[in-house]
Formats: structure tokens, sequence, C-alpha cells
């Protein structure tokens, strides 16, 4: 199917992506010598709604607690807005 051209004149590509507030990659970190995260990453567009579901101890709320700056990453990288963290 060929997207209809829009009122300028201009093919319509889909929906436009909104930006991303949340990037993580290859995030790794955890408590003392025990590695809770390993290599995880994601990304958060504007406006999206995301749950983080898992079993006691898989590593949810330090997820959130290294996303947020409560708990150093030992390797990867956040941005927040844009804005290395």
């Amino acid at each position: 199917m060929e997207d209809a051209p829009s009122q300028n004149g201009r093919r319509a590509t889909g929906p436009q992506k909104e930006p991303n507030v949340l990037e993580a990659e290859g995030i790794v970190s955890g408590y003392g010598k025990k590695r809770v995260l390993d290599n995880v990453s994601l990304s958060v567009c504007q406006g999206e709604r995301i749950a983080i579901i898992g079993h006691n101890g898989a590593g949810k709320s330090t997820l959130l607690k290294t996303l947020f700056g409560m708990l150093p990453a030992w390797e990867g990288r956040i941005l927040l807005n844009s804005s290395p963290q």
C-alpha cells in the first residue's frame, strides 16, 4: 500500500517517532562484587508508558536506581533528555 500525499504534496512516511527521553546502552551494575545487571539496553520515547516486570531479585530496583543515578553503572551509557548521566 502506498502512502497518500499530504497537504504539502509530500508523501507521508508513517508516524513520526518522538524523541528519546531515556536511553541506556550496555548497562552493567550491582552491589559490591555482585553483578545484578549485565548488558542491559533500552530506550523510552517521549509520551511512552513502560512497565518493568520480573521475579523478586531480578534487578528491577537496581535498574531504576542505576538509571537515575542512585547506584553507579559499572559499564555502559545512560542519557536522560540527551544528556549523559
